[in-house]
Parts: structure tokens; C-alpha cells; sequence
């Protein structure tokens, strides 16, 4: 966070685009340190009955400050003098000032519990990251790679299909907003998660959003467009915390932050070749419905996932185990 601090300030200090790239590869390596460290510490802070609900909470304050973060732009920009580039640096200073924040704020209340401090100071080698890679692992991974490249060609496409459709800017900022809003539940749905079966509100949820991708590409409705963006939002705040806590529960704890980093390189790999592959497709083959190939291929990574991930479920609710057949053997053999 204090990186992410660091970048982020250095925005004001130039107006060069070759900086600004740079500051933004500053700015991921500081997330690529947050995100699998955090969510490994949320587990551990957690226990089996409220690890969803956790992670409901980080997801439901994650989506806030995406909603909260445009709804600032313009008072901030305002707050700059409305016009030139000290207009835009107020919103560089902003974050740069809240995550310093948030940095101190982590420094000085949140300890590692005893319990994982114990865990990590006992020496043991570190598997080889093939061994990593179980089979219900590696459904986690393609699900989350074969989900993310669609979201990677979302991201890129959506607004230019959309303003291709005769949209305004209006309501291409709306959409965002109607999509993001009901994932301000997904404290609701990590609730529901530590209830109800993990499995079925993650793939439901995956489901849905991966038929919303497939219906944005497939009609040129516009309310239809809003009324998916909405369904899709809450599938996203059900499905999330579920998802979340049903990975921790398939690996040991020892290598937990291994595996979340193993996902959140997979991510950000299928998302870069979505964002890449995208524009190529929109322009030159296939217009608005490489949003609709993109749903296909996240069908097709649940499809695979789906009965790997339905079998690991049942066994650890028969047997009562949190981890992986595989990982049992590989802790014994350390």
C-alpha cells in the first residue's frame, strides 16, 4: 500500500506518457503484493464458519470504492480549479493520501494471528509449483482464466459497442453503475455462503454472468442491456465470497498464498489477452459479438471445472477434510 502510495504521487510530477506507463507498472506491482497477501491474511483471520462472509466484506468494499471512486472524480476534478492539470492531480493526490492512509491504518491494527506466525516459522520446502496444481486447483484456475479473459474483452469492448448502438455517454455510465451497485451485496452473499453450498452459488453466479457476456454481444436492446447489467451484479455478489471461501478450503493452509498468487497471475494473464485480442476481433471480424465468443469461452472453462469442482465438494462434505487428496500426501511427505 505504501508503493501503491508512492506511485500513485509520482503521477503529478510529469506530464510524460512514457512516466505515466511506468508509474502505472509501479502501481501493479504494489497490487500484485496486496492482493494474494490479503487474501491469505483475510483466511486466516477468518474460521471455517466466517471465511465467506469475509470475504463478502472485502469484495462488498471492494466494488464500494469502484462506485465511490467516479462519484469523487468530478468534485475532486472541481476541486483543482475545474480546468487544467492541476484539476487532474487533486484526483492523482486523492489516492495517493488514502492509501498512504490505509497503509498506516494496516501498520498499526492488523497482526498476523499466533496461529499462522507458528505455521510460517516452521521450515519447510517449498513444493514445486507443478505439485501446486491438483486437479481441483487447476478448476479454480480455469475458471478464473476463461472468466477474466471475458471480462478483459468486456471492459475493452463495451463501450465502444455501445456507442456504437447510438448510446450516450449517460448511459454507458450508467450501465457501470447498474452493474456495480448490487455487488455492494456481496456481504449478503458471503453470508449466504457460509450457510448454503459454496458450489452451487459459485457457478450459478459464474453461469449467469457468463450468459449476460453472451447476451450483450448477441441483441442491440438497450433496456435489456440494463436489466442484464443489474442480474449480473448481484450473480457477481453471490458467486464471489462462495468461490473465495470454497478455494481455501481446497488447499492447506501452508501454501495458500502460493495458490492465490498462482490465481491472480492466471487472471491478469487472460485478461491481458483478452484486452489485447479484443480490439483486433471487434474491428475486423466480428463487431459486437466477440462480447458473446468471449461468454462462450467462459462456458466452456465452467463446463470443465463444474464436475472437478462437484466431486471435491462432496468428498469434503463427506469426510470432513479442508484440503486437496493430493495435498494431504504432498504436507506428508514435508
Amino acid at each position: 500500500m505504501a508503493l501503491y502510495a508512492v506511485a500513485t504521487a509520482l503521477f503529478v510530477t510529469t506530464t510524460n506518457p512514457g512516466w505515466f506507463i511506468f508509474f502505472r507498472l509501479l502501481e501493479g506491482v504494489a497490487a500484485a503484493c496486496v492482493t494474494p497477501a490479503g487474501q491469505a491474511l483475510v483466511a486466516e483471520l477468518s474460521t471455517e464458519d466466517t471465511r465467506s462472509r469475509a470475504y463478502g466484506w472485502l469484495t462488498t468494499a471492494q466494488f464500494g470504492g469502484l462506485v465511490a471512486g467516479p462519484v469523487l472524480a468530478v468534485p475532486l476534478y472541481n476541486l483543482g480549479g475545474g480546468q487544467g492539470k492541476w484539476a487532474f492531480y487533486s484526483i492523482f493526490l486523492f489516492g495517493s493520501v488514502l492509501s498512504a492512509a490505509t497503509a498506516g491504518l494496516l501498520l498499526f491494527t492488523l497482526r498476523e494471528p499466533e496461529h499462522a506466525r507458528r505455521r510460517r516459522e516452521t521450515k519447510v520446502a517449498h513444493p514445486s509449483y507443478r505439485r501446486l496444481l491438483p486437479r481441483p486447483v487447476l478448476a479454480f484456475l480455469v475458471v478464473a482464466s476463461t472468466g477474466h479473459f471475458a471480462m478483459g474483452v468486456f471492459e475493452v469492448v463495451w463501450s465502444l459497442w455501445l456507442r456504437h448502438l447510438g448510446a450516450s455517454m449517460r448511459y454507458v455510465g450508467l450501465t457501470w453503475v447498474a452493474f456495480s451497485v448490487p455487488m455492494l451485496l456481496s456481504f449478503v452473499g458471503g453470508y449466504l455462503a457460509d450457510r448454503y453450498n459454496r458450489w452451487v452459488l459459485m457457478f450459478s453466479g459464474y453461469f449467469i454472468s457468463a450468459l449476460a457476456w453472451i447476451t450483450y454481444g448477441a441483441t442491440t436492446n438497450l433496456t435489456l442491456f440494463m436489466v442484464v447489467n443489474v442480474i449480473e451484479g448481484f450473480a457477481v455478489a453471490w458467486s464471489y465470497p462462495a468461490k473465495a471461501a470454497f478455494l481455501v478450503q481446497v488447499v492447506p493452509p501452508r501454501w495458500l498464498g502460493s495458490v492465490q498468487g498462482l490465481e491472480q497471475t492466471f487472471i491478469q494473464i487472460a485478461g491481458l489477452v483478452g484486452t489485447l485480442t479484443a480490439p483486433l476481433l471487434y474491428e475486423n471480424y466480428l463487431s459486437g459479438y466477440v462480447i458473446s465468443v468471449a461468454g462462450a469461452v467462459s462456458l466452456m472453462g465452467l463446463a470443465f471445472a463444474a464436475p472437478v469442482l462437484f466431486k471435491e465438494w462432496e468428498r469434503i462434505k463427506r469426510v470432513g477434510a479442508v484440503r486437496s487428496e493430493v495435498f494431504v500426501s504432498m504436507q506428508d511427505d514435508d
